[in-house]
């Protein structure tokens, strides 16, 4: 698999709630929480996004670009569909994103590398729209079967209300 196609998404928009104070900011020895796992990950992806809804302190580099949830309170499957949206509004050519949360500072990027080297997809065409999409195994796969007339509306206001 060509990792150039893959972006490295950071998930640091949570509200930290139970832990009491942004945990992208707790100090762990000599650095803070999100540090540790940009270190881990930077050198693996051409881009990292980092989403957070707050101004946090983070290293810095020309790799790393910080964004919000483009829809507030949805946990962490809101970080993973902002930075879908992300890659779609800046026409990259990501076909996949690896997210990592912001509170992980025992990361080690071997474990990135071994799961990249070890990914074998196959590809099986079909006749059907689209571009590609992954089933992995034992994952449940579900199609919505929607009589969109029924409710008023369109295809197109029907995805917006998805995204």
């Amino acid at each position: 698999m060509d990792h150039n196609n893959v972006l490295g998404v950071v998930l640091a928009g949570g509200k930290s709630q139970r832990f009491g104070e942004d945990k992208s900011q707790v100090k762990l020895g000599d650095k803070i929480l999100i540090d540790y796992i940009l270190s881990e990950i930077i050198d693996e992806f051409n881009e990292v996004l980092v989403v957070s809804n707050n101004s946090i302190n983070f290293r810095k580099s020309k790799k790393i670009s910080l964004i919000q949830d483009f829809k507030k309170d949805l946990g962490p499957l809101g970080g993973v569909l902002t930075a879908m949206k992300w890659v779609k509004d800046n026409n990259k050519d990501y076909q996949w994103i690896s997210t990592f949360p912001v509170d992980t500072p025992f990361f080690k990027n071997q474990i990135l590398k071994d799961f990249l080297k070890s990914i074998n997809a196959e590809v099986h065409e079909t006749e059907r729209g689209g571009d590609i999409t992954y089933h992995g195994p034992g994952q449940l796969v579900g199609y919505p079967i929607i009589n969109l007339r029924k409710h008023g509306i369109g295809v197109k206001k029907y995805v917006e209300t998805i995204e």
